[in-house]
């Protein structure tokens, strides 16, 4: 995934995925925006 995420996360994060599409190719982690996600469905189910 090198190249394809910013340099910063490469070294933040160990795990990507990339989209099998061959028009998208997007890489996702699982980095802060989803904790964040994480702590406001918990927040609601409360």
């Amino acid at each position: 995934v090198a190249g394809k995420v910013p340099e910063g996360i490469l070294t933040r994060y160990s795990k990507f995925w990339v989209c099998s599409n061959e028009r998208c190719s997007k890489v996702y982690w699982i980095g802060s925006h989803w904790r964040t996600i994480r702590k406001v469905l918990s927040s609601l189910k409360s």
